[in-house]
């Protein structure tokens, strides 16, 4: 039994390693370190409040969305507060999708086949306070719609985020 048990885990332990190169005597394991550089200055801090997060990035799973059918709609929070959570202070704070911290709404055409998928981004966020807050929350809306003629399969898009950008 003990046997049996020894070579199933080196037959699991081979499956799951099987990037791993080398020799009996001499095994070099691959390593992917990733991370992000901020500024510590600026003693903000922005996360989502919703599941479906993975680091930093919000994500918005719609499934399966019928061709030329009524578009979808999904939603994302987040939220931004001060690192020692103390007001934000004199400087203006700008929350936007665009990197000047000013757009409001955008939109993404991914095309498929000869048709489109359109998707729609808009975020809402009160007025921000520098001299009060000490955190705020914002909503951003993902509308999807996709076009009778795009061929079948599945469709990403990376190119929108959410920018905090500090003035003076």
């Amino acid at each position: 039994m003990k046997k049996f048990l020894a070579l199933s885990l080196l037959i699991v332990g081979s499956a799951s390693f099987a990037a791993v190169t080398g020799t009996e005597t001499n095994v070099a394991l691959p390593i992917v370190v990733m991370g992000e550089v901020v500024d510590a200055n600026t003693n903000l801090i922005i996360e989502s409040t919703t599941a479906g997060m993975k680091g930093n990035e919000m994500q918005f799973d719609f499934g399966s969305v019928s061709k030329d059918s009524t578009s979808k709609s999904l939603q994302g929070t987040f939220r931004i507060a001060t690192t020692q959570g103390t007001a934000f202070g004199a400087t203006d704070i700008k929350v936007g999708l665009d990197a000047a911290g000013t757009a409001k709404t955008a939109t993404t055409q991914i095309t498929s086949g000869t048709g489109n998928i359109n998707i729609n981004y808009s975020l809402a966020i009160p007025t921000i306070n520098p001299a009060t807050d000490t955190e705020v929350n914002g909503t951003v809306t993902t509308f999807v719609q996709v076009d009778a003629n795009a061929n079948t399969g599945s469709f990403s898009d990376r190119s929108k985020s959410v920018y905090v950008v500090l003035t003076k």
